[in-house]
């Protein structure tokens, strides 16, 4: 079986880039797609891009973007804007209108929802307005992915299947750092439901020592540079939902430091070492 997955660079792998920054880092460094929140489509046409141009200079640069992430003040159990950090409060803001608005804006056929520093709360609920958002979301044209985060209302891999089971045109964003910090295993992907996953961020990491406080955002590795088995969780899931694309999600204070040259250089290097690893081991399985 050969691996169709595609490497994309996510929009918090290049921190306080702009729409057009993000296309051209990843333009110049061999990524396939971009993800972007809706803030970064509202700032371009805030500085003068219409639609066409937008595009046009996507298209320029060989790139497209794949996601538009992240919706997350819709849902129940999510936080106000005044209640979250500045640094994080713009987050919170963004309405379906503006998600789908900014996938229309750049072609994007996604649109990903997050529980991000949501409390808690009963499954159901969720399931209902998640099921309305993705019913508006495919009447516009758009999928939708829901992504799992320990510690909210969707915790872990298997709420977040159980959520959108359902749910016509909605599947599973996949982050491996959530999943490990979910305590997630291999045996949850080798039973995944066929195209249950509908998009994948992927990152390395090393577990924190005891008692060491979570920082949201923050603390990410290049693939390989960690312990986690990426390949295996890369095969594994292209085996069940094959040619997603596999977009890069690296927090990293390190990384920023090196400017987003260095930083995407390194990121695509260990991101298509990743793959290539991946590609080997489907190769195994067909042996």
């Amino acid at each position: 079986m050969e691996n169709s997955q595609k490497l994309g660079l996510c929009w918090g792998s290049v921190p306080g880039g702009t729409l057009i920054d993000i296309a051209t880092s990843g333009a110049a460094n061999g990524f396939a797609c971009i993800t972007i929140t809706p803030g970064h489509y509202i700032d371009a046409r805030a500085a003068g891009l219409g639609d066409g141009e937008i595009r046009a200079r996507l298209s320029d640069l060989g790139i497209r973007v794949s996601v538009i992430d992240p919706l997350i003040g819709v849902l129940p159990g999510t936080p106000a804007p005044g209640e979250v950090d500045p640094s994080m409060r713009r987050f919170f803001t963004y309405s379906e209108e503006d998600c789908r608005r900014a996938a229309a804006g750049v072609e994007a056929p996604t649109i990903n929802l997050a529980h991000f520093l949501g409390r808690p709360i009963e499954t159901a609920a969720l399931q209902d307005k998640v099921g309305e958002i993705a019913g508006r979301n495919r009447d516009a044209g758009f999928s939708t992915t829901l992504e799992f985060i320990p510690g909210t209302g969707v915790p872990n891999l298997a709420t977040a299947l159980s959520i959108v089971a359902d749910i016509p045109h909605a599947g599973i964003m996949f982050d491996t750092w959530h999943f490990a910090r979910s305590d997630g295993t291999l045996d949850e992907l080798v039973a995944l439901p066929p195209h249950a996953i509908g998009g994948m961020q992927i990152s390395d990491r090393i577990p924190p020592a005891p008692g060491e406080p979570y920082v949201p955002m923050a603390g990410r590795l290049c693939p390989g540079e960690g312990e986690l088995p990426l390949a295996t969780m890369l095969a594994l899931i292209e085996k069940s939902s094959p040619g997603l694309d596999i977009c890069l999600e690296v927090f990293s204070e390190e990384l920023k430091a090196m400017g987003w040259g260095a930083a995407g250089a390194r990121m695509a290097r260990t991101g298509r070492a990743a793959l290539a690893s991946a590609a080997r081991e489907l190769a195994h399985d067909v042996a």
